[in-house]
């Protein structure tokens, strides 16, 4: 759907009016992904957490009958499209080996345990045999000439890069706020907020501009750089300075917002017309995968530093080993006497600021990306594709 919909936006709306329209999608999206945490931390405290399900049923229901009354009078391909079965198997088994793999060293497992070599090889067979039969399908899934244009994949890098730290920091950053303060699950959600702001703001600035400047490069690299900056002045800044803390986060949420909505519209600005609708479709999948990624590999991160720090000793070998389920660290944080506890929580915040020092050197990767981008100007109505 998501893909979709963005696909729609590249149909009818030339590149360099897109941007504008990019914005309020991405903020909606933004908004969407931090206030879903926040209301699920609310729902979860105060009524059950099967209302982080039943909730979906209303919006789903808004949602078709907005879109029946809305969609309507768009262009109907005149032809049966040959779909690529084989690939989108191959894919699908490929990606959730692969992010299965990665999930299971991020719950504490040794890459070289078997199941988790099981999985990383099955990923590695799967996704290579899908890059074969992509060379020879009458139709790809996924067409390996998208991944010859340097300025596409230059986007989906830094997407991915930008997905891998939002996300990674929604997951994290209430584990970070609860461990450290001892506050409940409606704080932590609450502790989001600035982040949440700080995304539709940076996607409408970025997306207005790159409409009026007709050029996307500028806000990426902006946000890229940005980025680095708002994740150490995280790590050095505690959870109890709310204020410092949340105009770092409000920071980091702005240079992420920058680059959601300017990346997919330099990936479709591009491409041929005949392509928008993959592009946009695998612009979504290395943001889904930078976000799985991210979460999995930063959570890995915690646990390896937790063992290696004098938390192991504080807190004892049974905490740890289960050290990256939040609620099992969280109820044997809580458990702990008080001087015990308070050390706990100090050596929390030291590790916690060495996990997002690293996630700031991961973020120079986007930076990277950003620079090597070309500086292209947007398409108008009456431009082809070069």
């Amino acid at each position: 759907m998501i893909s979709v919909s963005q696909a729609i936006i590249g149909d009818l709306v030339p590149p360099r009016e897109r941007g504008r329209y990019q914005g309020y999608f991405s903020s909606m999206y933004a908004v969407a992904s931090v206030a879903g945490p926040v209301l699920g931390g609310y729902m979860t405290e105060y009524l059950s957490w099967r209302w982080v399900f039943l909730i979906n049923l209303p919006l789903g229901l808004g949602a078709l009958l907005i879109a029946s009354r809305t969609l309507v009078g768009l262009p109907v391909p005149q032809r049966k499209p040959v779909i690529d079965y084989f690939g989108t198997l191959l894919l699908i088994i490929g990606l959730t080996a692969l992010l299965l793999g990665i999930t299971e060293i991020g719950q504490g497992h040794h890459w070289r345990d078997s199941e988790v070599l099981g999985l990383l090889a099955a990923a590695v067979m799967a996704l290579t045999l899908l890059v074969w039969h992509e060379q020879r399908a009458a139709e790809p899934l996924l067409p390996m000439h998208l991944f010859a244009n340097r300025n596409a994949v230059l986007c989906w890098c830094t997407i991915f890069f930008t997905s891998f730290q939002a996300i990674s920091l929604i997951v994290l950053m209430p584990l970070r706020f609860q461990s450290v303060t001892g506050a409940g699950a409606d704080s932590a959600a609450l502790h989001l907020l600035p982040l949440a702001m700080g995304l539709p703001i940076g996607a409408y600035f970025a997306g207005r501009q790159t409409s009026v400047t007709g050029r996307y490069k500028p806000m990426i690299l902006a946000g890229a750089l940005l980025t680095p900056i708002a994740i150490l002045g995280m790590a050095f800044s505690p959870p109890q300075a709310l204020v410092l803390s949340s105009l770092f986060m409000l920071l980091s949420g702005i240079a992420s917002g920058m680059q959601f909505p300017t990346s997919l519209v330099g990936t479709q600005n591009s491409v041929e017309q005949r392509d928008i609708g993959v592009a946009t479709s695998t612009t979504n999948l290395f943001r889904s995968l930078g976000g799985a990624m991210g979460v999995a590999l930063m959570s890995a991160l915690l646990l390896t530093l937790l063992q290696d720090s004098s938390f192991a000793h504080l807190a004892g070998s049974a905490l740890i080993a289960e050290g990256s389920s939040g609620n099992v660290l969280l109820d044997g944080l809580n458990a702990a006497p008080g001087d015990t506890q308070n050390a706990l929580r100090a050596e929390l915040l030291l590790t916690f600021r060495h996990l997002l020092m690293v996630s700031a050197a991961v973020s120079l990767l986007g930076v990277a990306a950003a620079i090597a981008m070309p500086n292209r100007v947007l398409r108008g109505r009456e431009d082809k594709v070069r």
